[in-house]
């Protein structure tokens, strides 16, 4: 049973040892950043719902066809009733081929009226008393219409070059975040680097101090050292183990940092690997104005330029007349009646029933709004003055900054070959210093400063190399070519 456990238990250990084994170098950090970063998925939704309102801008060059359909029901009733109703009649003249009055004629050849004023007819119609009943109990009104706007202005034309230009401007926005997280990933990435070396070369100033305590220690022991030079190296020992530990917690933290960015485990178990951190100085270009063109931020404000002048044109679209058509063919049934309750049977059914087609046209001219449309079209227009006069500004910003990541760069260049340098004469320093203290021509504290000017040097080294690399990264993105 124990056996079982065991077993088990090992399986698991190294099944979970082997998931959190992550073998990385600056590509695959980059890589895996890009792929789990929050920011790039919402730069990408952003970029495929402009998409989208393209085509719904799209979709306005083209008629729209509705269905619609109303039903109605109500209480509503109501009964018309009619006494009985007597009609003058007329004679059909034909000599004009017209009908004529049958008026009721006095020896003088006059009208003859009655007591109310009215005249009197020789013979009257007799429409017996009815009654009509009708109601909305059921009805129905359903179209098929299909509507073409024929000119709105310009309207749909500046909407549809918005949203292309928002489109091209959420894709560079994609690419600029990409730029983004990739030099916060090299910035993780070389740091974390460095500090690797820099514990290595901790653990190399340990094992200097201790083979320097084994000597000292024997040294006092043979009687030939007072046993203050051993606590003088033991304090330095302190020293370097408190920066040992220092450095291992700095690895740490950025090992899980690094793990977060890259969108692994925080517990996992990076590989690097880059063992050392190589630097090959470039030959770098002149800085012109024209490394501005390649920037995204740059290419993002033309864009937006782009999109002003297309909202001059949509504010003046409202302001113009427009010609829309309309096409449909309309049922229609309602009123149901009843005539069939009086003397004689009007029959039943709905007063009107049947299907016909239409066509309409619309027009609309806009002829006086007190001034609103030219204020609205001076207040777009001012907008895309003043994006131009951002992007002006902006531009001798960015200029400037290329010029500074250029600087910057060489300056770390610069540093790198200086901590090279540095670290040759410290390394010969203390060998000769080694040497000296070993046959007694040179104090133990020189001896001891010597390793410390080693390390410090060695440190510095290290920390230039990867200063190189950032600084590289964040002169790529200010050119545009990260």
């Amino acid at each position: 049973m124990k056996l079982n456990i065991f077993i088990i238990a090992s399986i698991l250990f190294i099944t979970t040892g082997i998931n959190a084994q992550v073998f990385i170098n600056i590509d695959t950090c980059r890589n895996m950043a890009l792929e789990q970063s929050e920011e790039i998925f919402i730069a990408k939704k952003q970029y495929e719902k402009a998409l989208h309102e393209k085509k719904v801008q799209r979709s306005n060059y083209f008629p729209k066809i509705n269905a619609n359909g109303t039903y109605l029901y109500s209480d509503y009733e109501e009964t018309i009733s009619i006494k009985d109703t007597y009609l003058p009649t007329v004679n059909f003249n034909s000599q004009t081929g017209e009908l004529e009055p049958n008026l009721a004629i006095d020896q003088d050849g006059n009208p003859i009226f009655d007591n109310s004023g009215n005249p009197v007819f020789n013979s009257y119609a007799m429409l017996p008393a009815t009654s009509v009943a009708h109601n909305l109990k059921n009805s129905i009104y359903a179209t098929v219409a299909l509507e073409q706007p024929i000119y709105m202005g310009g309207k749909i034309l500046a909407a549809n070059k918005m949203a292309e230009i928002g489109a091209d401007l959420y894709n560079l926005n994609t690419t600029e975040q990409r730029q983004a997280i990739i030099l916060e990933t090299d910035k993780i990435y070389w740091t974390y680097l460095s500090v690797i070396e820099q514990v290595k070369v901790v653990e190399k100033y340990l094992s200097l101090l201790d083979s320097l305590i084994i000597m000292v220690n024997n040294g006092v022991d043979a009687g030939l050292t007072h046993r203050n030079e051993l606590l003088k190296v033991r304090v330095k020992q302190n020293e370097a183990r408190d920066q040992y530990n220092e450095a291992i917690n700095g690895k740490e933290l950025l090992r899980m940092s690094l793990c977060r960015m890259i969108g692994v485990d925080l517990l996992s178990n990076l590989t690097v690997i880059d063992s050392t951190i190589e630097i090959n100085i470039p030959v770098l270009d002149p800085v012109d104005s024209s490394f501005i063109s390649n920037r995204m931020d740059y290419k993002m404000l033309t864009k937006q330029i782009e999109i002003n002048k297309a909202n001059e044109a949509l504010v003046r679209s409202d302001f113009l007349p427009k010609i829309g058509v309309r096409f449909s063919y309309d049922y229609l049934k309602t009123i149901e009646f009843d005539g069939s309750m009086g003397s004689f049977d009007l029959g039943n059914g709905y007063l009107f029933d049947g299907s016909y087609p239409s066509f309409m046209a619309t027009i609309s001219i806009p002829i006086f709004q007190w001034g609103e449309g030219k204020n609205k079209i001076k207040q777009a227009k001012i907008d895309t003055e003043i994006a131009n006069a951002e992007i002006e500004k902006s531009k001798k910003l960015m200029f400037l900054e290329l010029n500074q990541t250029k600087l910057m760069l060489n300056q770390a260049y610069n540093r790198n070959l200086t901590a090279i340098n540095n670290l040759n004469y410290a390394k010969e320093n203390m060998d000769i210093s080694k040497t000296n203290y070993g046959a007694g021509m040179e104090l133990l504290t020189d001896y001891l400063e010597a390793q410390a000017q080693w390390q410090n040097a060695f440190s510095d080294f290290v920390k230039s190399k990867a200063n190189c690399k950032i600084a590289e990264t964040i002169y790529l993105k200010s050119i545009g070519k990260l």
